[in-house]
């Protein structure tokens, strides 16, 4: 917002020698900033929203981890996506997009996200995760009863599958 005042600034200081209307092109300027300053709080109001989500589902799925014996010691593996059932997440708003719903799913974005979160996690290799999408067939989807998983050397969180 700040470039884009400094731009009509710029441009109404040349009006002067133009035949245009100085008075139309300001009031044009201003409301143009007023859109410009209302896209980016909701865009700025719209990300908080997403991160706290995020938070709070990082949080759910970790209690349900540490559930398991020995957790510290298994890599995660999280087949698919999980999109927010809520109206504030404001999805046409570019650029908030969850960690939990990014691409098709992504176990190095969420793991990445978790341990930066302050937990601590394992990663799993490629095999674990192809054997990990192929048990979460059978698997209840987040936040169902057994949709985090004990697969014995390693932890299955599945969520909606998109394929």
């Amino acid at each position: 917002p700040v470039l884009i005042a400094f731009i009509w600034f710029v441009i109404l200081n040349d009006l002067r020698e133009l035949k245009i209307s100085y008075k139309f092109v300001g009031c044009l300027a201003i409301i143009t900033l007023i859109f410009q300053l209302k896209y980016y709080n909701e865009f700025v109001y719209t990300d908080q929203l997403r991160y706290q989500l995020d938070i709070n589902l990082a949080h759910d799925i970790m209690c349900e981890i540490e559930k398991i014996e020995n957790y510290e010691n298994k890599p995660v593996c999280f087949n698919g996506v999980y999109n927010f059932k809520n109206q504030n997440t404001l999805a046409q708003v570019s650029g908030c997009e969850s960690f939990w719903a990014f691409g098709t799913g992504d176990t190095l974005r969420i793991l990445n996200f978790l341990n930066l979160s302050g937990y601590t996690v394992q990663y799993p290799s490629e095999e674990q995760k192809q054997t990990a999408r192929q048990q979460s067939l059978n698997l209840p989807t987040w936040p169902n009863e057994g949709s985090v998983y004990d697969a014995g050397d390693y932890v299955i969180v599945n969520f909606e599958n998109i394929e």
